[in-house]
């Protein structure tokens, strides 16, 4: 065989070979992005519901008062994990 055939079937046989690595998307697959998507759409504001949200004060007070609900480390009781 000469070498232009021995490169046209060894090109051949790379290309058949090289196609079994591609696959296509199935319903099997499972739905990469979708939570990153769905977290997106959750947090974007939609003007046409009508919802109203916290303005600023609101979100400041309800902050501060998270923040003001927790104790001393000695009241809540620390947990020892191991001895």
């Amino acid at each position: 065989m000469t070498s232009i055939a021995v490169n046209t079937l060894l090109a051949l046989t790379m290309a058949v070979l090289i196609s079994g690595c591609v696959n296509e998307p199935t319903v099997l697959d499972p739905p990469f992005g979708e939570s990153v998507r769905q977290m997106i759409a959750v947090q974007t504001s939609d003007p046409s519901r009508n919802a109203s949200g916290l303005d600023g004060v609101k979100a400041r007070n309800a902050f501060d008062a998270y923040r003001q609900r927790t104790g001393p480390l000695e009241e809540v009781g620390a947990v020892s994990v191991g001895n």
